[in-house]
């Protein structure tokens, strides 16, 4: 038992030499923070683990990556705690703790997501297939799309096509004159239609259908038994009669005209054919390039859509699971809440030792620690003040050394600088009777001179 309870205790980043001078209390806490690290830990590798197989699918890659993330999130929660001081005033103390309390629920979170996938496996197998449906139906969206743009761009095309066709035959004077005959025409035509219409009305009004009789006023009857029948029209029917017969000869002659028009509007396209075939011939060829893009297209129809069913069909790594995950927890209430428990689970112990080391108060081990601490902190300043202590007396005796040989080299500069002084003093003193002696033997011949030149005057 004591092995356990050590064990835990290295876990917890305590010293045992300073926890064997406390009392049990203080070694039950660290025991149980150690506990908690050592079981946050185990279940990171088993999440851990969980997450690698569902990607890599490989029992051996599983456990090894897996026991490496638990060593990796031991480390990160040991260091946490062990980093934390209870010196100071609380709020201090939790401004400490603040940035390891996020890197822990950061730390919960990634814990909690793989084992959340692995309870909520058949529900999530579920999901994925319905993400892997609505994938296809995207993709054969897509293809649609894809198709009915490339339609368009024909349709496009081939009415640009007709409409440039008809400015050609719209800008010719000749032919829109045939047309404007023609469409004058056909009006007229319509409105006697229209009359035709009118007096038909009148006629059926004022025509009747009595019995055909003999002068004896017998009734004449037909081989089949039936009354033979006459017609009668009063004068208004009579004479809608004729405006009738009237109009239908004229649409008759309208009619031929009409058709006159459209044999010179025929002729009239021949001699335009060439302008319009110049220019069907630039559209042809464009709307040829898109109906051949439209069948390749048709053609890759069946590739694509197997290529996009295979992937969305073989879409199990974490990602995707990831995704499906988090559709279920936006369309069910019941697995978000079970996903929200576990995730503030996670939390909780991750967060616990973190927080167990705020709350406790400042116990045996605190002090020990905090004295040995300033003890060792005490220990390293003299022997700093020491160190320093030297270095300033080998630079004292550095500085009187750097003196001492300043001062003579200036003595050594000073008695130079006389000797310097008194033989300028004699160079100048020599210099100055040279020229007194120099200047005595001037005047003394330019006196000479003086008498010579009296003598030869007298």
């Amino acid at each position: 038992m004591n092995r356990i309870s050590n064990f835990l205790i290295k876990c917890a980043g305590a010293d045992q030499e300073i926890l064997d001078a406390c009392t049990v209390k203080e070694k039950n806490k660290f025991t149980g923070i150690g506990s908690t690290l050592l079981l946050t830990a185990v279940l990171a590798s088993l999440s851990g683990g969980y997450a690698i197989h569902s990607t890599f699918d490989s029992v051996l890659i599983s456990i090894i990556l897996g026991v490496f993330w638990g060593i990796v999130i031991f480390s990160l929660d040991r260091y946490i705690v062990t980093s934390i001081d209870k010196k100071g005033v609380w709020w201090k103390q939790l401004l400490t703790a603040f940035p390891r309390l996020l890197i822990a629920f950061v730390l919960a979170i990634t814990i909690s997501k793989p084992l959340e996938l692995r309870l909520f496996q058949d529900a999530v197998n579920k999901s994925m297939g319905e993400i892997a449906n609505a994938s296809i139906s995207g993709c054969e969206a897509d293809w649609n799309k894809e198709r009915d743009k490339l339609a368009k761009s024909k349709s496009n095309l081939e009415d640009e096509r007709k409409q440039k066709t008809e400015e050609i035959y719209n800008k010719d004077g000749i032919y829109t004159d045939f047309v404007k005959e023609q469409k004058e025409i056909s009006g007229l035509n319509q409105t006697n239609q229209n009359k035709i219409s009118v007096n038909n009305s009148i006629i059926s009004r004022g025509t009747s259908y009595p019995n055909l009789t003999r002068n004896d006023g017998s009734i004449i009857y037909k081989e089949d038994g039936s009354p033979r029948k006459t017609i009668r029209r009063n004068a208004a029917a009579n004479n809608a009669f004729k405006i009738n017969n009237s109009l239908r000869s004229e649409i008759n002659r309208n009619n031929i005209k009409i058709g006159e028009f459209e044999v010179q509007k025929n002729n009239r396209k021949q001699v335009l054919r060439r302008q319009v075939v110049t220019t069907e011939a630039q559209y042809t060829n464009q709307i040829s390039g898109v109906q051949q893009q439209i069948n390749d297209h048709n053609n890759k129809r069946q590739v694509f859509l197997a290529d996009c069913t295979n992937r969305s069909n073989n879409a199990k790594d974490l990602p995707a699971q990831l995704q499906a995950l988090s559709k279920l927890t936006d369309e069910n209430e019941s697995i978000a809440w079970a996903s929200l428990l576990i995730t503030l689970l996670f939390v909780i112990l991750e967060t616990a030792p973190v927080v167990v080391k705020l709350l406790s108060s400042t116990g045996t081990y605190e002090e020990i620690l905090e004295a040995k601490e300033y003890a060792i902190s005490m220990e390293q300043k003299i022997k700093i003040s020491n160190l320093n202590d030297e270095i300033n007396t080998v630079l004292k005796i550095s500085s009187e050394k750097n003196k001492n040989k300043l001062e003579a080299e200036l003595k050594g500069n000073v008695e130079l600088l006389n000797e310097i002084a008194l033989a300028q003093a004699e160079i100048a003193k020599i210099a100055v009777l040279k020229w007194k002696e120099e200047e005595i033997e001037k005047l003394q011949n330019s006196n000479n001179n003086s008498i010579v030149n009296s003598n030869i005057v007298n």
